[in-house]
């Protein structure tokens, strides 16, 4: 019995799909010695549902592949990790998927070097599409092809398997390397009711860059441009930007009363710089519907979203480390205010888990650094060490500057102030130092910097991404006319 026969023997012993398959194997090829690779599958029914669509996988959504050997292409069937997942459509229309392998992790030799990594999609017995990783990073998207689905029990059933390519070359580096990821489906709604559609519709995009500059004069909806999310589900990511009064959505009620200090600015002839004062202002009652502003339409054609108004008076950050939002007071409070706000699952089912910047950098490629410059270069992309997963956040300094705001200089036309301007100050997620942050200053109309540690200079606004799904039932994104999400 040959090497190749051991392994096939070893995987026999273990087919039964409800227990972790661990196939270890020694195999010598060409005077290379590969010695105890693993393909490790992880096996637990877990089910997806979004509206009429269902998500099956017979393992998990994860995808895993550790310290595996490497295998030619008439081994793949046999050899390769699999995953096996069902999509369904029990719904009464027609609907569109996009597939792809998201939340993508490399490990360190990986990172390096991924042109062995190969990832292949197959229908049945049939190859759907295969492809590489080697234009992929930590947190990337691959697009799998997408899916129509029939109304009433239309049914597609797939293969996803990964495996590393044999060269016939020494690989033996790959040994204790490992890839992750998920399977993930986004429901597509090319027509209706889908509030990223709604946008869409309403708004002519603006395919050039805006110019970043104090005499900007944009005004509308963006497609990002020159950012790697651009292409990362075959959409690109639209934002708003300037003056816009058409990107209003109602979703959820207050649970409390909210009072706010808010700052108006006036002047007289010959007057200048203008007068600032301030006062005390309900900005929302019990059981008043809370209003948001969206900032942009994701790849995926999620919506991320800023709440109009703050969550109360001015906030301490107040961080052990500094400016860490994850060990920071205001992400206490912002947590607990989602918490009690979101009570009813339907709400809270709507709302995804997604990665806001908290970038603690601080090198020539940080926001300190880019949002200084002249113009400023902002992003969307982020260090995987500065992540933060949770459903509510805060806005990155970057995400003002696409949005119209900079930082120290206002607009010579201020016609054209950010619609994020709600004549409050707010924080952004974004340091500006090791000591201090980003925030939005109303008298000013421009960004500044505010201590991580004080209590009284800067107040909250919420930011969450809800789903592509979620449907529209009535308005059209005027403040008077807010789009209004559905319950269902």
């Amino acid at each position: 019995m040959n090497k190749t026969d051991e392994i096939n023997v070893e995987k026999k012993k273990f087919q039964n799909k409800k227990i972790l398959l661990i196939l270890v194997a020694v195999v010598l090829l060409i005077g290379i010695t590969y010695a105890y690779f693993r393909v490790i599958k992880y096996t637990e029914e877990i089910t997806g549902k979004i509206g009429g669509f269902d998500i099956t996988y017979e393992s998990s959504s994860e995808i895993r592949l550790e310290n595996a050997y490497p295998i030619r292409d008439y081994e793949v069937e046999d050899e390769a990790y699999e995953n096996k997942f069902k999509i369904s459509n029990n719904g009464k229309k027609d609907i569109y998927v996009k597939l792809a392998i998201s939340d993508i992790t490399l490990s360190e030799v990986f990172q390096k070097n991924t042109s062995d990594l190969k990832w292949g999609l197959y229908e049945g017995t049939t190859k759907i599409t295969t492809g590489g990783f080697e234009k992929y990073k930590d947190g990337d998207i691959i697009i799998l092809p997408e899916v129509t689905l029939k109304a009433t029990n239309g049914e597609k059933n797939y293969t996803l398997r990964v495996w590393i390519n044999e060269t016939y070359e020494n690989q033996n580096n790959y040994q204790t390397e490992s890839l992750s990821g998920k399977i993930t489906a986004i429901v597509q709604g090319k027509s209706g009711n889908y509030l990223a559609n709604k946008i869409s519709e309403a708004n002519k995009n603006n395919s050039n860059n805006p110019t970043f500059t104090n005499t900007s004069t944009n005004k509308g909806l963006f497609v990002l441009k020159d950012d790697v999310r651009q292409t990362s589900f075959g959409f690109p990511v639209y934002y708003f930007r300037g003056p816009v009064t058409n990107n209003y959505v109602q979703f959820g009620t207050y649970k409390e009363k909210i009072t706010n200090t808010v700052y108006e600015s006036s002047t007289s002839e010959g007057e200048e710089p203008p007068t600032v004062t301030s006062k005390e202002e309900d900005v929302a009652q019990i059981n008043s519907p809370i209003i948001w502003r969206v900032i942009r339409i994701n790849e995926d054609k999620s919506i991320t979203m800023i709440a109009e108004n703050d969550i109360g008076k001015s906030i301490a950050w107040k961080s052990e480390t500094g400016t860490k939002y994850s060990e920071s007071n205001i992400k206490t409070v912002l947590d607990k205010w989602y918490t009690s706000t979101f009570t009813e699952t339907y709400l809270d089912s709507k709302v995804i888990s997604t990665n806001f910047c908290n970038d603690n950098s601080y090198n020539s490629t940080s926001a300190a650094s880019r949002i200084n410059k002249t113009p400023p270069v902002p992003t969307l992309e982020c260090d995987k060490e500065d992540i933060v997963n949770a459903k509510v956040g805060l806005i990155s300094a970057d995400e003002m500057v696409y949005a119209g705001a900079l930082y120290n200089t206002a607009l010579t036309n201020t016609s054209y102030i950010t619609y994020l301007d709600n004549k409050t100050n707010f924080w952004t997620m974004t340091p500006s130092d090791s000591s201090n942050l980003f925030t939005w200053k109303t008298e000013n109309v421009y960004m500044n910097n505010a201590a991580s540690n004080i209590a009284t200079d800067a107040a909250a606004r919420p930011v969450i991404t809800i789903k592509p799904d979620v449907t529209v039932t009535s308005g059209d994104g005027n403040k008077d006319t807010p789009y209004v999400l559905s319950a269902e």
